[in-house]
């Protein structure tokens, strides 16, 4: 090979992984003859493909005047390149055995973060303890937020209160009823004074509510529509601001019932009734249906619910 000088054009062959190999084996035990060893080839084979490698690339890689070949500049940046390059290489591998295996790569998942969370972290815990090779990721909005962000995600997975109505390119899983309790802090007026509040006597006073994460932001889970309004990012944001005891509001029974049962949140008796129960869904695309991963992670949140549900029918 003639010896190549700064800004020597490609010779125009074609980048081979195996090159890529070779330089990322030199880097990493020091010398040729290491690169060999750990390559298992003869010290000849690994010098031809760098050559081959810096032919290819119209740049030298190694400075070859001293006792040692070194990287040079030029070869230092190739080196990070070819090692960015390789882990893709070997990131594409591990999907398509996990793929070969019958699970999917990943799972995005998008939950409404009304609904409880601790039995689908138990969930995924089994889901992992199975040594499953899908990642699972979740993001988490409130109300139209979780569709919106569904479909703009392309997600594999949902979990909803059911809001979204009865959609032709959706197939879904009915989940155990979500029921939500009007309260407000214990010393406050509306829990104190012993009487059934109308409508129009909660506008009197401030409502705390958590906005829809969706971009129009309009929907308010079971709003009573006071002019005096507090809106939220969160459910346990809300639940601190309902034990300051600023205002009233729906808190789910999975957050509200241990403080009602401490007496640091009271049921507000509205005239329209204090409960509003919800049908959650956990839902995917109808033309894609679960696979191995999704499959089984479906079936322990399922379990997880409804053993949870069971649970609060015994307290």
């Amino acid at each position: 090979m003639a010896t190549l000088s700064p800004g020597s054009p490609p010779s125009g062959d074609a980048l081979t992984l195996d090159q890529l190999r070779v330089l990322d084996a030199i880097a990493t035990e020091g010398t040729f003859a290491g690169a060999a060893r750990r390559l298992r080839r003869a010290t000849s084979a690994v010098s031809y493909a760098i050559k081959q490698l810096e032919e290819a690339v119209g740049l030298e890689l190694f400075d070859r005047s001293g006792h040692r070949a070194s990287l040079t500049n030029a070869g230092h940046r190739v080196l990070v390149e070819a090692r960015e390059v390789l882990g893709r290489v070997d990131q594409l591998g591990r999907v398509a055995a996990e793929l070969s295996s019958g699970f999917e790569a990943r799972l995005l998942v998008v939950l409404d973060g009304v609904l409880p969370l601790e039995p689908l972290m138990r969930a995924l815990r089994r889901f992992h303890e199975l040594g499953t090779p899908t990642r699972v990721e979740l993001k988490v909005e409130f109300l139209l937020g979780v569709h919106e962000r569904f479909a703009h995600d392309d997600a594999d997975l949902y979990l909803s209160l059911g809001l979204e109505g009865d959609r032709p390119e959706l197939s879904w899983r009915v989940l155990p009823d979500l029921e939500l309790i009007l309260v407000a802090a214990h010393a406050h007026p509306l829990v104190t004074r012993s009487r059934r509040w109308s409508r129009d006597d909660l506008a009197d006073h401030v409502e705390i509510s958590v906005a829809d994460s969706s971009r129009a932001g309009s929907t308010r889970l079971a709003a009573i529509g006071s002019p005096s309004a507090i809106r939220l990012s969160d459910f346990h944001a809300k639940r601190e601001a309902l034990l300051s005891g600023i205002g009233f509001g729906w808190l789910p029974r999975h957050l509200a019932d241990s403080l009602l049962d401490e007496r640091r949140l009271g049921v507000v008796p509205f005239e329209d009734g204090f409960r509003r129960r919800f049908t959650p869904r956990l839902g995917w695309h109808r033309d894609r249906p679960p696979g191995r991963g999704a499959g089984q992670l479906v079936s322990f949140v399922v379990e997880e619910l409804e053993a949870r549900t069971f649970r609060g029918r015994l307290r």
